[in-house]
């Protein structure tokens, strides 16, 4: 399943209990009261369904928006992605 901005927030809505409709894009990780224990559950979650590894880390802070997290996320997405691909071209 390709990782979206929907997946994102209804992985979010999951961990922490809100409402999908309650995040928004403008939401911060301090309104959802993201913690490192909650970015750690985020982190499993991601890698069960997604195939994504957040333990290289992200840069966030409780200022971050939803949208940046999103942002950041799928960052890291792809970059889990591409690694095969280029080790199989050498």
């Amino acid at each position: 399943m390709p990782l979206t901005y929907d997946n994102v927030v209804s992985i979010l809505a999951e961990i922490t209990g809100m409402d999908e409709d309650e995040i928004t894009p403008q939401t911060t990780l301090l309104d959802v009261e993201m913690d490192s224990l909650l970015l750690a559950e985020f982190d499993v979650i991601l890698a069960e369904r997604h195939g994504v590894d957040l333990a290289a880390g992200l840069d966030l802070t409780p200022e971050t928006t939803i949208a940046d997290f999103v942002h950041a996320v799928a960052e890291q997405s792809s970059g889990a992605e591409a690694a095969p691909s280029v080790m199989g071209a050498l």
